[in-house]
């Protein structure tokens, strides 16, 4: 019993070892597939869209990649906050349906681009409601006006929303030049509160008038198109 005493302990640490070895190594493989996994959506997210945000002309650009190239194939009106809106290459870091901004007031359909910086639709009145945006601040659209968030549309924030991933670079920058598709002419609303007209909610009176919009978006573009 004294001569297999040492070699019995000496199996049982063996075993032991190789048993922890052998978790070791599985966590490692998990967390190499995990990370990478990560890291390709991003990738994947930075090469679909590239949005080009001029805050001096008021313009935001999406450009899709083609074929190894990049192609402008969207373009919205925003309201940026010239200095207060930074200028440089970002990524997009988070989304929320609805989001609470400065002064207490509402957000739809914000996608994070730095720090406090986010794509955002025109506010809305504390309390929410799709019924209470300010009217006035929706006619601004196209010129500076907010504390440094590029507000949008609606139609325009959702489509960022919904389309543009986590990683998807965004650059901020000031031109005179609009961009390759030019300025879109801006939808103009009555009143001082109300419903943004490019909501797609189905209990928005006013959407119509993103028809006519569009209508008159696929005009120029066939314009372009035969010229």
């Amino acid at each position: 019993r004294s001569t297999l005493f040492p070699y019995t302990t000496l199996f049982r640490s063996l075993e032991l070892f190789l048993k922890r070895f052998i978790s070791l190594l599985l966590c490692v493989s998990m967390c190499t597939v995990f990370f990478t996994g990560v890291g390709s959506q991003k990738t994947y997210a930075r090469e679909q869209y590239w949005i080009k945000v001029n805050k001096y002309a008021n313009v935001a650009t999406v450009y899709k990649r083609e074929k190894g190239r990049w192609a402008p194939v969207r373009a919205m009106l925003t309201s940026c906050g010239g200095y207060s809106t930074p200028s440089g290459n970002f990524h997009i870091q988070g989304k929320y349906r609805w989001k609470v901004l400065k002064d207490n007031v509402m957000g739809q359909y914000c996608t994070r681009i730095v720090g406090s910086i986010l794509f955002h639709s025109v506010w809305y009145y504390p309390g929410g409601g799709y019924h209470r945006q300010n009217s006035k601040e929706f006619n601004k659209l196209g010129r500076t006006a907010s504390h440094g968030c590029v507000r949008l549309a609606v139609m325009d924030a959702k489509w960022i929303y919904d389309n543009c991933g986590g990683g998807t670079r965004v650059t901020i920058y000031s031109s005179r030049n609009p961009g390759p598709l030019g300025k879109p002419e801006p939808i103009k609303v009555r009143g001082s509160i109300g419903w943004d007209p490019t909501d797609p909610h189905l209990g928005n009176p006013r959407f119509r008038m993103r028809k006519q919009l569009q209508r008159s978006e696929e005009r120029r573009v066939g314009k372009e198109c035969r010229s």
